[in-house]
């Protein structure tokens, strides 16, 4: 709102003297002139009141834009404070964008507490200068207005405040709730991958394999051959008979003599490891991985029965 003012008091008050000092007796017009300057220093006085009543008002209407302008940084910075979970520490970015708006959100809070104050101040000398001087009081109903619109603007902008720390509230639940969900995701995630690379291996003799019930001899094949009848592995196998390891870390499977052969029973690729098997099918001194994804992609139970 643009406040004009008419500086008239002043110049009336001069016209008034001359008049007078024109048609009166000098007891007369020294009384009529000290009434005079008594008026005019007054309106002097409410004059310079009203210079600095306006340079306050202004100072407010700057100060309305300033929070206008870091409302609209803030709104933005909000817009990008969502609860997004990334692969690897995500959840700080969010914590960083949040920690900003806050920051805003309490620097404007004290700005509008400053702005109140002054406008209060304002108001209170607007209304202490119409009492004092009738001549004034258009001018000062226009600054009024002015105050009072200003002071709306405060109401609406502590409104807005409040919607945006109530969301940064709820955007700080949800990010706490999505980051337990991340991280239950995660054990699940590790689980199922620790699950996937878990394979076993068991080495025994003939008789101690088939006593435990890990292999079964069936006739009809010439492969893996021992007497009449060809091993192979049981067609349900318990995990608890045998070794677990982890095929990502564990490349070599020991053998408890280096001298001893053994023939792979279980269904494992020998094409991917590096000591490889001779004409019966025998390896010597245990088993060198050199692919545990093609060696252990047939079957993840490596059953090895001393020759």
């Amino acid at each position: 709102m643009r406040i004009t003012f008419r500086p008239r008091a002043v110049g009336l008050l001069a016209l008034t003297a001359l008049m007078f000092s024109a048609c009166t007796s000098p007891a007369e017009k020294k009384k009529q002139q000290e009434a005079l300057a008594a008026e005019l220093a007054q309106v002097t006085a409410l004059s310079a009141e009203k210079d600095t009543l306006l340079q306050a008002v202004a100072e407010n209407a700057r100060l309305m834009n300033e929070i206008n302008a870091e409302m609209a940084k803030v709104k933005g910075l909000k817009a990008g404070v969502s609860p997004v979970v990334g692969s690897e520490g995500g959840q700080q970015p969010v914590a960083d964008q949040r920690a900003i708006v806050l920051a805003r959100v309490k620097e404007m809070t004290e700005r509008l507490n400053d702005a109140e104050k002054r406008l209060s101040a304002s108001q209170a000398r607007i209304r202490r200068m119409s009492r004092q001087s009738d001549s004034m009081k258009t001018d000062l109903s226009s600054m009024e207005t002015a105050v009072a619109e200003y002071q709306q603007m405060i109401a609406n902008q502590r409104v807005e405040i409040a919607t945006m720390s109530q969301e940064l509230a709820s955007s700080k639940q949800e990010v706490a709730a999505l980051s337990v969900e991340k991280a239950e995701l995660i054990d699940t995630v590790v689980a199922m991958t620790d699950r996937s690379n878990t394979v076993y291996y068991v080495i025994g003799t003939k008789d101690s394999l088939k006593a435990k019930g890990i292999i079964v001899e069936e006739g009809g094949s010439k492969i893996l051959f021992f007497g009449s009848k060809a091993l192979q592995p049981a067609r349900v196998l318990n995990e608890a008979d045998f070794t677990a390891i982890d095929r990502r870390v564990v490349m070599e499977i020991p053998s408890p003599m280096t001298t001893i052969r053994y023939k792979i029973v279980s269904r494992q690729n020998t094409d991917y490891i590096e000591n490889k098997p001779d004409s019966k099918g025998r390896v010597t001194g245990g088993v060198k991985i050199a692919s545990p994804e093609g060696f252990w992609g047939p079957s993840k139970f490596l059953i090895l029965v001393k020759d």
